[in-house]
């Protein structure tokens, strides 16, 4: 009610100002998230669809020299929110920070505020699995992921997780911004499409998804019920820009193919659709290319996979997309959105998923 109370008095302070809990609004704070059932309980798996040697997908230069020695499972520091800019281009540069844009403008703005982002507990990512404490320098990747710390987590009865924000460019396109030189930002785990994004407002940005500020914007539910977000930053590190693309035709295909196959079952199957792929810059961890992050159950959910290999979209699909199942031996990190102690529970085999 307070929100819609905002809306409303909103409508008497901004006369353009139009809003509307299930579609675009226009008003000083965001949409509460909205109730849903329970996510599903994750199932571990370890089954894979193509036999060695496959004929049926592009093989992974062997020259790429990927990490195959490490241990994937922690190798993705907690975070709580995902600033995703759909930026509708793939050159990024090696540090997104550089170019002299929304992404830079954001990650400025949220160092300016360290330590004083707060969030509720519902409103962000927590580990959806007990796993094994490390030390931050320990995590490959982990300053140059483009995470913030902001403040500590609030809501867990144990060790506190630290507040990092998460910004990532995308391939995907702005599809509501209309202003010059303005984009489109999804926030993550509200599944929001925040449009006409500047560099001016980056700020003001931050202070309104974090509940500070009083400017206005103009908020879209997101069109993607599931976005699988594969890294191919080739301007950072040739092994993802390598592999990237190979994983973004391959899980493409697969999904057609699960499509097809409901389809001519006569079955109806939810999980595929609003599905997309994207590339997008820097994930972490690039000596275990292919990464990849999926973002299910809008957005509530999101499971990382490094090492993955075009043999292993088929299961990504089949096992992850439809099934809620987990491939273990590709799994960097899981997460979810909502109280710590929520998060802690949903894994139904946790002997195979302890780590």
């Amino acid at each position: 009610m307070e929100w819609l109370s905002k809306c409303v008095n909103s409508l008497y302070s901004s006369p353009s100002s139009e809003c509307c809990p299930s579609a675009i609004c226009s008003a000083p704070c965001l949409p509460p998230l909205a109730a849903s059932e329970p996510l599903p309980p994750i199932q571990a798996s370890c089954e894979r669809a193509c036999t060695q040697p496959c004929t049926q997908h592009p093989a992974v230069p062997s020259n790429l020299n990927i990490d195959q020695a490490r241990q994937l499972a922690n190798t993705v520091p907690t975070y709580a929110v995902h600033l995703v800019l759909l930026t509708g281009k793939t050159d990024w540069p090696a540090h997104i920070e550089d170019d002299e844009g929304v992404a830079q403008a954001l990650i400025e703005a949220i160092h300016e505020r360290k330590g004083s982002l707060h969030r509720a507990p519902e409103a962000a990512f927590h580990v959806a699995q007990q796993q094994q404490d490390k030390e931050e320098d320990e995590v490959e990747g982990a300053k140059e992921n483009h995470t913030v710390k902001g403040s500590t987590g609030h809501g867990s009865s144990t060790k506190k997780e630290p507040f990092r924000v998460l910004v990532t460019c995308a391939a995907l396109a702005s599809p509501f911004s209309r202003q010059r030189g303005s984009l489109d930002v999804l926030l993550l785990p509200d599944n929001v499409v925040i449009a006409n994004v500047t560099r001016r407002r980056a700020g003001p940005l931050i202070d309104f998804c974090f509940g500070r500020g009083t400017s206005h914007f103009n908020v879209h539910p997101s069109p993607y019920r599931t976005l699988i977000m594969v890294c191919g930053h080739g301007r950072k590190d040739r092994r993802c820009g390598t592999i990237g693309p190979m994983l973004q035709t391959a899980l493409k295909d697969a999904i057609q193919q699960g499509r097809n196959a409901c389809w001519e079952q006569g079955q109806e199957d939810g999980a595929l659709d609003d599905t997309a792929v994207t590339l997008v810059s820097h994930l972490g961890g690039h000596a275990f290319a292919g990464n990849m992050v999926i973002y299910s159950h809008q957005g509530q959910r999101a499971i990382w996979y490094g090492r993955v290999t075009p043999c292993h979209c088929v299961d990504v699909v089949q096992q992850t997309l439809r099934q809620n199942r987990v491939l273990l031996d590709l799994v960097r990190g899981i997460f979810e959105a909502g109280s710590p102690q929520k998060c802690a529970n949903t894994v139904v085999n946790k002997t195979l998923l302890d780590w």
